[in-house]
């Protein structure tokens, strides 16, 4: 073969070998855009719960309290003026969640058909699939995450991709940390994977490395979390929500030491309310029927208060308890914590379409949203809802990934797994009721984690240099390879 023949048989590999990531980022594009249609099909326009007919209440008269974060409220302020009711909010939950999925599974070293298949079953999940179509915070939280991790891993750690990730992903882990009271647990880790790549740290025992990334993604997700706090602050009416906490744990408290241990100076308890009337009201899988009766001229056993010198009060008493009977206040949180990890197999509380509401929001589901409702309502708690299950999964991730991380230094597993372990950990100190939609980061983690752990194209390399371009997407190098040794064949033969 002539000198003159070798231009052109290159062009023709370079050809050949554009082909292949380009087929593949459309298969896994047209996956991704199925998911898309599913979820706006079956759930159209919006699933809505109490909690979201509150929040588009809130959005509409444009006035914010922050007993739910008033970002969810005020994103969708401005898209219920483009498409009223929930219909713009599901559309940008799903798009999110669907693109950053994509983004995932098309950057596996997997072949296309495991990946494919992968990002069906993450995606279909029913624990997964039910949270997708109800306009919640926990939902758009979750999108957020994904959509801005995926920008991380797509632009790599070279400088000034990097840049443009964190550009891109700063402001959906702003949302994120800002959505959820605690968010920033979730957010965290995933916020450190940019910093594995830096040029400093690649002379660093791993373990440094960790603490070093670890330390920067927490302080930039401080800082996240500060800003959403002033955001809230500016724009929100304080409703001093944080006191069902202090006032659940001393209920619980009290129960389990058989003393009342509420200080009258809290101003929370009803006259004449004694032990026996807490036993009556308590329940582990819901705070709330310590405010409500039963019947129609009762009073309630708790009250909440607005009044500072008692707030102030409720707090000191709540701390006190807590150093004078650190047995009984875990031994409480623990009897919360463990409904949500649904060791009994509890029925599954989901979303079953729209709650009455004023607002001009239709209650009535679509065919396809009935049908979906009952065949996840079908599904067995196992393995689909054991949340237990995940957990341990998580933890043996956990380990899998450090390991992972420590011999090849690849960081993504590990953090996952961090990130859903820490989001449900928040739960056991906060949560005062098991609602399963708290599991679902978690759940769906496990199997992004576990996924992660076949790597990604050339990401991360602590040398600096781009993990992931376009130039490397188009061009592989196994093609590459592939291309010359054909022209090397063809030039031998000749």
């Amino acid at each position: 073969m002539s000198r003159a023949d070798e231009p052109s048989l290159s062009a023709a590999g370079t050809k050949g070998s554009r082909s292949g990531p380009l087929i593949e980022w459309l298969v896994i594009g047209a996956l991704a855009l199925l998911g898309f249609i599913v979820v706006w099909w079956v759930y159209r326009p919006g699933f809505m719960s109490v909690d979201s007919v509150a929040q588009l209440t809130e959005a509409r008269s444009g006035a914010f309290s922050d007993f739910h974060p008033p970002i969810l409220a005020l994103i969708w302020r401005y898209l219920d003026k483009v498409w009223p009711g929930p219909i713009g909010m599901l559309i940008l939950l799903d798009g999110l969640f669907w693109l950053g999925v994509a983004v995932f599974f098309r950057l596996l070293r997997w072949p296309l058909w495991a990946r494919a298949g992968a990002l069906l079953v993450a995606g279909f999940q029913p624990a997964v699939f039910m949270l997708l179509g109800t306009i919640w915070k926990d939902t758009l939280m979750q999108a957020t995450l994904l959509a801005a991790t995926s920008a991380m891993l797509l632009a790599g750690p070279r400088p000034r991709a990097r840049e443009v990730g964190l550009v891109i992903a700063l402001p959906l882990m702003f949302v994120a940390i800002a959505v959820r009271h605690n968010g920033i647990g979730a957010a965290w880790p995933l916020l450190a994977l940019p910093f594995f790549g830096l040029k400093w740290l690649a002379g660093w025992r791993r373990p440094w490395q960790l603490l070093a990334a670890l330390g920067v993604g927490l302080v930039l997700a401080l800082a996240l979390r500060q800003g959403s706090a002033l955001l809230s602050r500016k724009i929100a009416e304080p409703t001093e929500y944080w006191q069902m906490t202090p006032i659940y744990d001393l209920v619980g408290m009290s129960l389990q030491v058989d003393e009342m241990l509420i200080d009258p100076e809290d101003g929370i308890l009803s006259p004449g309310v004694d032990l026996a009337r807490l036993r009556r009201a308590y329940d582990p899988r819901d705070h709330l029927r310590l405010y409500h009766c039963r019947g129609k001229n009762c009073t309630p056993a708790l009250l909440r208060t607005n009044d500072p010198t008692q707030l102030r009060a409720l707090s000191a008493n709540w701390k006190r308890a807590i150093k004078a009977h650190p047995r009984a206040y875990l031994a409480h949180r623990w009897r919360v914590f463990r409904e949500l990890l649904r060791f009994e197999g509890r029925r599954v509380d989901l979303s079953t379409g729209i709650t009455r509401n004023r607002l001009g929001v239709p209650t009535q589901r679509s065919e396809a949203g009935t049908f979906a409702v009952d065949l996840l309502a079908r599904a067995p708690n196992f393995p689909f809802y054991a949340t237990w299950f995940y957990v341990l999964l998580q933890g043996a991730l956990l380990v899998v990934g450090a390991l992972d991380f420590f011999k090849r230094g690849r960081p993504l597993s590990l953090c996952f797994s961090l990130s859903g372990l820490i989001y449900l950990a928040t739960f056991f100190f906060a949560t005062g009721a098991p609602d399963f939609r708290y599991s679902t980061w978690t759940i769906l983690t496990t199997l992004l984690a576990a996924c992660a752990l076949a790597g990604f194209e050339g990401w991360p390399e602590p040398s600096g240099s781009l993990g992931f371009d376009l130039r490397a997407c188009w061009l592989r190098r196994p093609w590459r390879r592939s291309a010359r040794d054909a022209v090397e064949r063809s030039g031998s033969g000749a």
